[in-house]
């Protein structure tokens, strides 16, 4: 449990600092680095409008790769630098020059770098694909939310996931996946409705079961089949038959995983907390190293605070252990790992000190 403790002493040490310090009167007394849940830079530029897009941009390298923010160039400008005012909370000029020049002001700024960061990847520009090559998946399940319960866990995955519309024969639908360029048709049964017992007073229990086969396109092999069951608790019984079909579709897409993981190169996220650096200068030259690391598709700032940070590594057939291994071993730095938890995908390490165990 150290791995979750060090995480919220991130949180509750990076965010202790009040409000307070974001008033007029305080910004010139608080320095760079994080501040709740913004981080302070000192920025220069031709002028204030000039240093708030080089506030803003001295972030992406905490997001984006050289190649990705090169390839991105026209959507940052676009989008992101030309919208500064929606990621500076605040700014101050610390110093004019007379003579006009690069860096004629020197500013202050608070920025929202957690809201840059998910603006960033509503863009497509943070997270790698989820699978290589997004294989298109069909799904063919009665009743409807059944079917879209599927779908939309497996497109949290990265799958290209579509249901088919319709009640066709099982010939029928592995022709129209056929058609539409699916790599795999997922069909079966599932049923769902009200069960007795287990619910509060005043709300209501249901129960979804989901049996599934997977065919292999073209040639129309079953090549797996799974099945699950889970229940869900709401107020109207129509809302929990829905969730008890979504939390059936998530463990039916969890068991199908493991044979999808042996078909495609499925990417995975693995969150990694280090103790003792939350500079963003060191951030984006560690994520810059940690870019580099074979098996690494990406890597993303998660979150800093209290000296610590968060970082997300997207990773393919890369386990949770294999990634601490490989941290370890990055040249130029000294990390002692505190924790691992192969389950939870997160790594806990400190640069500083002997490992608990």
């Amino acid at each position: 449990m150290e791995l979750f403790r060090g995480v919220d002493r991130s949180i509750i040490m990076g965010f202790a600092i009040t409000a307070a310090a974001f008033s007029g009167c305080a910004m010139g007394r608080v320095g760079p680095g994080a501040v709740q849940e913004r981080y302070v830079v000192d920025v220069a530029g031709r002028d204030l409008k000039d240093a708030r897009r080089q506030a803003v941009a001295s972030f992406f390298d905490a997001y984006l790769s050289t190649g990705a923010r090169a390839a991105s160039a026209q959507t940052l400008e676009g989008s992101f630098l030309a919208a500064t005012t929606s990621y500076i909370v605040r700014d101050k000029v610390l110093s004019t020059k007379k003579d006009a020049g690069p860096d004629a002001v020197k500013a202050r700024c608070i920025v929202d770098y957690l809201k840059l960061g998910r603006d960033l990847e509503a863009a497509g520009l943070v997270k790698p694909q989820g699978v290589v090559g997004r294989p298109r998946a069909a799904v063919w399940l009665s009743p409807r939310d059944a079917a879209e319960a599927v779908r939309g866990a497996l497109a949290a995955r990265g799958y290209d996931a579509m249901v088919l519309a319709g009640e066709p024969r099982a010939e029928a639908a592995l022709d129209d996946a056929r058609a539409r360029g699916a790599a795999l048709l997922i069909s079966g049964e599932a049923s769902g409705g009200p069960t007795d017992g287990g619910a509060p007073a005043g709300f209501a229990r249901a129960r979804a079961e989901i049996s599934l086969k997977v065919y292999a396109l073209p040639q129309g092999e079953v090549v797996d089949d799974v099945s699950a069951e889970a229940d869900a608790v709401d107020l109207e019984t129509s809302t929990a038959r829905s969730k008890a079909f979504e939390n059936c579709g998530a463990l039916a897409a969890d068991k199908l995983q493991k044979f999808l993981a042996t078909q495609f190169v499925e990417r995975d996220e693995v969150s990694v907390v280090i103790l003792g650096m939350g500079k963003l200068p060191e951030i984006e030259r560690l994520l810059g190293a940690v870019r580099a690391l074979r098996g690494v598709a990406g890597a993303a700032l998660g979150a800093l605070g209290g000296g610590d940070s968060r970082l997300r590594v997207f990773v393919e057939r890369l386990s949770a252990d294999e990634v601490a291994a490989a941290l370890l071993r990055l040249p130029g730095y000294s990390f002692t790992v505190r924790a691992v938890e192969p389950e939870f995908k997160a790594i806990e390490l400190d640069t500083a000190g002997e490992a608990p165990f």
